[in-house]
């Protein structure tokens, strides 16, 4: 297809005209090798309203967009990928006979490049305003690029609306300030022309920045996972799927939203160091609550194997926090490690005793698990002596308590 060159409209005036700010064109003539299939196409010999077809393409365009329809199906090529423009030119040619660039121009006076932002900036002029598109959607279904500083904006923001910031934005008030544009200057980046890239920029509480791409603000614990698990080296390529993971299992069941061993350690999913200087480490140390719901602190979500003799699998993993999988060995203070060692024994418990396996047990096999688990019964001890001790104290303080109140 051939689009006509706006420097020609004027030249080409017996074609087209405008009634009450209406653009209509009349397909004959030279005005017809914009059509594909020239006189054989039905547009051929007729008077059309453009401005009334350009309204219904962008209709039918936000539509399609929003619902994932121009990245699958027929719109994706032999490869298994999906254009937006080729996309939506295809449509256009198909439902209307004409493509949607040569309407845009004609409609409107477009000049210049035409690329994924001049269709964005179409679907926002048709409906009023950035925020009056479900960008989400089409961020989730698509492969999406765009410049938009606006549109970035708005995702980036909505973005931090999911639950895996809630902690962040509440705590630290973390916010979408602004796009900083990043040029690339290397000669290898100048010769293939790459563009600049938008990044977004992060503030939160005490002056704190990030810039980062969208693409590396986490929407979700699965996109996360994804993440976690896409590098062969590290073997958890075998893990990647994530409803085996979750096996049936809700979300929040296996993906916790605190430590499973310290409920005062939130798991940050989000993959941004919020501490001062990333010294997360130090922060984690010298949080020394020890009830269940006191201060909350926070650590990078990680995964950890069960059995670490064994390779990842889906039985094999759990979600802990990252200071308790490889930090806390050198650095816990006193609660903590009593936190660690209640929970590693409860694993180990539920998993080894109980009366159906004992009864099922051989001499060797009872003995063997007896002596596993001597060193903990020792420890038992320990704490039961200290235990009682305290506990009289305890009793002795309250009665001394309740006499003075008689007295």
């Amino acid at each position: 297809m051939s689009d006509v060159n706006n420097n020609n409209v004027d030249v080409l005036s017996e074609y087209f005209e405008v009634v009450s700010g209406d653009v209509y064109v009349t397909f004959k003539g030279v005005i017809c090798c914009s059509l594909r299939g020239g006189i054989k196409n039905v547009l051929y010999g007729k008077t059309i309203n453009m401005s009334e077809m350009y309204n219904e393409m962008m209709d039918d365009i936000i539509r399609m967009m929003t619902n994932g329809e121009f990245f699958k199906g027929e719109y994706l090529d032999k490869q298994g990928y999906g254009r937006l423009i080729r996309s939506v030119s295809k449509y256009t040619y198909k439902k209307y006979n004409i493509s949607f660039k040569w309407v845009d121009k004609i409609v409107n006076g477009r000049i210049g490049s035409y690329d994924n932002d001049r269709i964005y900036e179409c679907m926002i002029d048709r409906v009023g305003g950035t925020e009056k598109i479900d960008w989400m959607s089409i961020y989730n279904n698509v492969n999406f690029v765009t410049h938009n500083h606006d549109i970035l904006m708005y995702i980036a923001k909505e973005i931090l609306k999911n639950d895996i910031y809630k902690y962040f934005v509440n705590r630290y008030k973390l916010r979408v300030s602004g796009i900083q544009i990043k040029i690339k200057n290397s000669k290898r980046q100048m010769l293939a022309r790459v563009e600049p890239c938008n990044y977004i920029i992060l503030d939160w509480d005490g002056g704190n920045r990030r810039n980062l791409p969208l693409s590396d603000l986490v929407r979700n614990k699965k996109e996360w996972w994804n993440k976690m698990t896409n590098c062969r080296l590290t073997g958890r390529d075998r893990i990647k799927d994530y409803d085996a993971l979750l096996n049936g299992r809700c979300e929040v069941e296996v993906l916790t939203d605190v430590c499973p061993i310290d409920n005062n350690i939130v798991l940050n999913y989000t993959g941004i160091d919020f501490s001062v200087n990333n010294q997360n480490i130090n922060e984690c140390k010298s949080h020394n609550d020890t009830r269940d719901d006191g201060d909350k602190t926070w650590s990078f979500a990680s995964i950890d194997r069960i059995d670490s003799t064994k390779e990842y699998d889906y039985d094999n993993v759990e979600i802990i926090s990252h200071y308790y999988n490889s930090q806390v060995k050198n650095c816990a203070n006193n609660s903590q490690i009593g936190k660690l060692y209640y929970y590693q024994l409860k694993k180990l418990l539920s998993k080894k005793i109980n009366k159906e396996l004992v009864k099922s047990m051989s001499d060797d096999e009872l003995y063997k698990v007896y002596d596993m688990f001597s060193v903990y019964f020792k420890l038992f001890e320990i704490i039961s002596d200290n235990s009682t001790i305290l506990h009289k104290e305890m009793v002795r303080r309250d009665k001394k308590s309740k006499l003075v109140v008689k007295v």
